[in-house]
């Protein structure tokens, strides 16, 4: 039918043609920006439901004190990591003598974790919360420290040769004292060494 209309009037002419083109070409940009949009959020998507999956297998394994929790929980942390996400709650968790070399926890929440004898070393802890965490033996080498709290933590034999943190720097203590509830400067304690 557009055919027979088109041979009969004067839609022949090089405009209408080109204004065709032209609805066409919009038409097809017009879909492909749409397609890109709907891949991005879909993408943005998948990532969200792929660290809540993550984040909930933590839960699942949290206070559960075992190897094979320990481990799957070290490969949920570094996962997690992969995907540019650091502030995870690992409270309660069981890391005792874990390998974490090359896992970034800023903002993380260690409330109670069991990390003794774990390996630190080289890590950003800063702005972690690690109150009443287990500490014992554990290698903090090199450790970004900034504004991390250690209230009631177990830090008995904790390595803290060459810490890195900004605190030496600034008038913001770093809060660690066991037993009293006044926040101590780790400026104060490599003075007295």
């Amino acid at each position: 039918m557009f055919l027979t209309y088109y041979l009969t009037n004067n839609y022949r002419s090089n405009t209408f043609l080109e204004g065709i083109l032209i609805e066409v070409h919009g038409m097809l940009f017009d879909l492909w920006i749409i397609g890109v949009l709907i891949l991005f959020f879909h993408e943005m998507e998948r990532r969200f439901s792929e660290n809540q999956k993550y984040k909930d297998e933590i839960d699942d394994f949290r206070y559960w004190e075992s190897e094979e929790a320990k481990y799957r929980i070290i490969g949920d942390i570094k996962r997690l990591n992969r995907n540019n996400v650091t502030r995870i709650d690992l409270s309660g968790c069981y890391l005792k003598k874990a390998n974490l070399v090359m896992v970034n926890f800023r903002g993380a929440r260690l409330l109670g974790a069991n990390l003794e004898g774990a390996n630190l070393s080289g890590i950003n802890l800063s702005e972690v919360n690690l109150n009443g965490a287990n500490l014992e033996g554990a290698d903090l080498w090199k450790t970004d420290l900034s504004e991390v709290s250690f209230f009631r933590s177990n830090l008995i034999a904790t390595n803290f040769l060459k810490l890195i943190s900004r605190e030496f720097f600034s008038r913001k203590p770093i809060s660690f004292c066991p037993i009293s509830r006044k926040p101590i400067s780790l400026k104060l304690i490599f003075k007295e060494l």
